[in-house]
């Protein structure tokens, strides 16, 4: 067997020196190992994370740490399951570890009695429903095949099973810049992309109109509904954190003022004239009691305004009204002229025509008059012509 390379022997023992002189961190609440000196620890199946989780995780886990109440555990990729007996030992006694994995040869690997591995996709919600049914998790740890479409497809199907106040993390989100994995930098689809818009999402009640226009309603829908389920969203080298709330939150949250003296800006007198920030706003005892008159005057003054206003744009909305009547009675008149001209020309053309037939007539009879007058010619000629010779043959029988 080669001696390990000098560069990575050096690291092994940088990290043993670590972790001896922070003694501190070697413990959490409850007399409970920290999860660095478990990880580094840990002598059973492999497990391979990047080194800034398990900081990360110590930070993100600690309140489930601190209330030692047990919690339910669902990783996606099993691989040799060493994670899974790490999460074991590190979350309090009676939590239930959940892995489950694509490849059929995870199911055979031996394992604690709190920790379950099941086969299937989870990037399939019917694969997910059929393994999982109708159960919810506290973390959800997304560890699969990191390929875009399938870390997308797996949130979809699996944040709905997160509790409330639950944890939501997908590793190795670097994946979504290799072509190896479905990704590029920047490119559309990609997983990275996929969880900047959840940015989006928890800031959704501050949308204006032009987000429907940009978005479309089934999309508005969908980040809205991310938004009002998700607390916080955090990103970290190669991981993404998503925070469920305890309870989905109903409506905005409010703006809330205190003190008493604002010399500089009138803050409280700004909002009075923002009817969308009124409904949400609350202020302290000490701003009521400071403010609270001058709100009200205001609110009055601003209330009497817009009653002005709205008689205006009322005075103004009747003005249009009768415009607009006008100018609908002004084009009946005009098409009804239109329709009279459309008559009288057809009226003309149709005089005009019937003059044209009469002179068409005239001309036919004066050509049946010429055409008499000419037989009547003919006639005579033709009588003159037998009467002659008759005479004719008369002389000659004479003779």
């Amino acid at each position: 067997m080669s001696a390990p390379e000098p560069g990575i022997l050096a690291n092994v023992l940088e990290w043993d020196s670590v972790m001896k002189t922070r003694g501190g961190e070697r413990e959490v609440a409850g007399g409970a190992r920290s999860l660095s000196a478990l990880f580094l620890e840990h002598n059973g199946a492999v497990s391979d994370k990047w080194e800034q989780y398990l900081a990360a995780y110590e930070s993100i886990f600690r309140s489930f740490i601190e209330r030692q109440t047990p919690v339910r555990l669902l990783e996606i990729g099993v691989q040799n399951g060493g994670s899974l007996e790490i999460w074991s030992k590190y979350f309090p006694e009676g939590s239930a570890i959940i892995g489950i994995d694509i490849d059929p040869a995870c199911a055979g690997l031996a394992t604690d009695d709190n920790v379950t591995i099941l086969t299937g996709d989870a990037s399939d919600e019917n694969t997910l429903d059929r393994q999982l049914g109708g159960a919810e998790y506290d973390i959800i740890i997304d560890d699969g095949s990191h390929r875009s479409d399938h870390v997308i497809a797996t949130f979809d199907a699996c944040f709905r099973r997160l509790t409330g106040g639950g944890i939501y993390i997908v590793e190795d989100l670097h994946c979504s810049y290799f072509s190896s994995h479905g990704g590029g930098f920047r490119h559309a689809g990609t997983s990275i992309e996929h969880f900047k818009e959840l940015i989006d999402a928890v800031n959704s009640d501050h949308f204006e109109d032009d987000a429907a226009v940009q978005l479309g309603r089934a999309e508005l829908q969908r980040l809205r509904s991310l938004g009002s389920q998700s607390a916080r969203i955090s990103f970290m080298d190669s991981l993404m954190i998503i925070e469920k709330l305890s309870d989905r939150k109903r409506e905005p949250y409010r703006r809330v003022v205190t003190g008493r003296e604002a010399q500089i800006a009138d803050v409280v007198g700004t909002l009075a004239l923002m009817p969308t920030e009124l409904r949400s706003l609350q202020l302290s005892r000490t701003a009521a009691d400071a403010f609270g008159p001058m709100l009200l005057e205001k609110l009055a003054s601003a209330q009497e305004g817009s009653l002005r206003s709205t008689e205006l744009a009322a005075r103004l909305g009747e003005e249009s009204k009768l415009r607009a009547e006008a100018t609908d009675r002004l084009a009946g008149e005009v098409l009804l002229r239109k329709e009279a001209q459309q008559r009288e020309s057809q009226a003309t053309n149709r005089l005009a025509d019937e003059v044209l037939l009469r002179k068409e007539a005239q001309q036919r009879e004066s050509q049946a008059t010429n055409r008499l007058a000419d037989e009547v010619l003919l006639r005579r000629e033709a009588q003159q012509r037998e009467s002659q010779a008759y005479a004719v043959a008369q002389e000659r029988l004479a003779a």
